[in-house]
């Protein structure tokens, strides 16, 4: 928070949408580190036949070279709110009202710490909704923004319940432009447009809103 060009929308304006997005903080970060890294293959001649094969490997350590470029980006960073976590568990019967009282901890985090270390299936369906908020987040930005969605990289860190989603290796300030005039329209635009499947109309009354078909994004 204290970087040059990172601002915390928590702290600059009302907060509310905790009721409806279950969102503790959004933060744009103007210059997001990010290393972009060349890690495959070459051709190994120019004549014909031409293959491919990895880069050519440190012959005494068999390394394989990897090139790298460094860069800073634009980002928006999404942490859930932890209480609103838990509740999303207990509506969905994944865990029960009595195990929740049983931890003595009022602290909602450390709350939903001790339920994912105590079953793995918790802490990977907590990770599938934050991926899955994550790439929602991404559709309504890319919607805002104009940008495409290929353009749009992600870093989750589900131990800080946090998604990180940059710019590729570009800053054309396009999430500036919509952290500044309209930070929740990207949400408020998924929220809305991703209830309906846009591949198979049967999908809201299956999974009660976009499948996985529909969540997915492409690969940049």
């Amino acid at each position: 928070w204290d970087a040059p060009g990172t601002s915390s929308l928590r702290f600059q304006q009302d907060w509310n949408p905790i009721d409806r997005f279950g969102i503790a903080d959004l933060v744009y970060m103007e210059k997001f580190p990010v290393s972009l890294i060349g890690l495959g293959y070459r051709r190994q001649r120019s004549k014909r036949p031409a293959t491919l094969c990895l880069f050519k490997a440190n012959a005494a350590t068999k390394a394989i070279r990897v090139f790298t470029d460094s860069t800073e980006v634009e980002a928006c960073e999404l942490r859930l709110d932890a209480d609103a976590v838990l509740n999303w568990l207990l509506d969905n019967d994944l865990i029960d009202k009595e195990s929740v009282t049983t931890i003595s901890s009022q602290n909602a985090y450390d709350r939903l710490q001790i339920f994912m270390s105590r079953d793995p299936s918790i802490e990977l369906t907590v990770l599938g909704l934050l991926h899955t908020v994550s790439h929602a987040y991404i559709i309504g930005l890319s919607w805002c923004s104009g940008m495409d969605l290929p353009s749009f990289s992600e870093q989750l860190l589900p131990g800080a319940l946090t998604t990180i989603v940059h710019a590729g290796d570009t800053s054309l300030g396009g999430l500036s432009s919509v952290f500044s005039q309209a930070p929740w329209q990207p949400l408020e635009l998924a929220a809305e447009d991703l209830v309906a499947c846009q591949l198979d109309p049967s999908c809201s009354d299956d999974d009660g809103g976009a499948c996985i078909a529909c969540i997915h994004l492409p690969i940049g």
